[in-house]
């Protein structure tokens, strides 16, 4: 047991240490303009200094993660000031419309949605909107433990926002009750969430 133990504490602190690693490498690539490149380090790949949902969102989710497995803020403190950036950013690319900043490869794990540039994947704007949510809720989390409440209730909002506009973009409940995922703007369908799957036309 005790064997096992150890093993495991030493992947995990291998691991812990590839993330504070990343954490500081994403800062060190970040843009002047708050943006996070694709790839870290920059690469051909990620010239562009457009934020993409669901990649650059890297350098909110990793600080984050890496708290959830430690309990230790210090990483979460240190980066803090690229991730404030990085959100400013988002709200000065879609403000009060409260809509992700777009994304070039969305969900390409996704079989349902038909290729789009070549890539294939769920629908970029959805996957777009939802990373920012997630964005705005996990820095409400770091916020709140950090002690900054005016942060904290700043993101919060935001993400009640964001919700809000997702709610009214994406969701619709019919006559009968039943709830329907609309798949986006880019394709004709309507993803049934707890129904079967139908097709409307647009």
């Amino acid at each position: 047991m005790a064997r096992g133990c150890t093993i495991i504490c030493q992947k995990l602190a291998s691991i812990t240490w590839i993330l504070e690693n990343f954490a500081d490498n994403i800062v060190n690539n970040q843009y002047d303009n708050g943006s996070i490149p694709v790839t870290i380090p920059r690469t051909r790949y990620s010239r562009s200094t457009t934020p993409d949902s669901g990649w650059s969102d890297a350098g909110v989710i990793i600080p984050w993660t890496l708290w959830q497995m430690t309990g230790d803020t210090t990483e979460v403190k240190k980066v803090d000031p690229s991730m404030e950036k990085y959100m400013d950013l988002l709200y000065q690319k879609t403000g009060d419309t409260y809509r992700g900043p777009g994304s070039s490869y969305g969900d390409w794990l996704s079989f349902q949605r038909a290729n789009v540039n070549g890539i294939s994947g769920a629908n970029q704007i959805l996957i777009s909107d939802a990373y920012y949510a997630y964005d705005a809720k996990l820095m409400a989390q770091m916020a709140r433990a950090l002690g900054k409440t005016a942060d904290a209730e700043k993101y919060e909002t935001l993400f009640t926002n964001i919700k809000k506009a997702f709610i009214k973009n994406y969701i619709v409940i019919d006559s009968d009750g039943r709830l329907t995922l609309l798949s986006g703007s880019r394709t004709p369908t309507r993803v049934k969430v707890i129904t079967k799957t139908r097709e409307y036309s647009k």
